[in-house]
């Protein structure tokens, strides 16, 4: 399978059919107890956005808490830089407010949205470009 849609150094023009994607990889997944591999050009961007929904989808559907930062602090002890840029982390958030949704869990939304969002620091937010030259994003404090 492979989502063609993506730019590299961008984002897609439509996160709802990156959402289908996933989705279609999920169905791909059930009853395989290999693991899936999943690698963009550099392995971190695309890839994290796509290993950070599949795990988020399965978290809440084991009734586990979600935290998103820490589900990317996780990723990069083994990968660095997973979630690479301030504009992949946003396109996230906005196709995890739809993810949240389609569980029911509509509720939750602002409130996961301010933890993320304010830990990311806002101020850093729209300084950073979506472009080559695009700075790394990262999910401290």
């Amino acid at each position: 399978m492979q989502y063609l849609a993506w730019p590299d150094h961008g984002v897609p023009d439509d996160s709802a059919q990156f959402l289908e994607f996933t989705q279609r990889v999920r169905k791909a997944r059930v009853g395989m107890v290999e693991p899936t591999i999943v690698h963009c050009s550099a392995g971190i961007g695309r890839t994290g956005v796509l290993i950070l929904m599949e795990t988020a989808m399965c978290l809440i559907e084991a009734n586990e808490p979600v935290y998103p930062l820490d589900i990317v602090r996780a990723m990069r002890d083994q990968r660095a830089m997973m979630i690479q840029t301030a504009c992949v982390w946003v396109m996230f958030h906005g196709v995890w407010v739809v993810i949240q949704c389609m569980y029911g869990l509509c509720f939750m939304v602002h409130m996961v949205m301010v933890q993320s969002v304010c830990s990311f620091c806002l101020s850093n937010l729209y300084s950073q470009g979506c472009g080559d030259d695009a700075k790394g994003f990262s999910p401290s404090s």
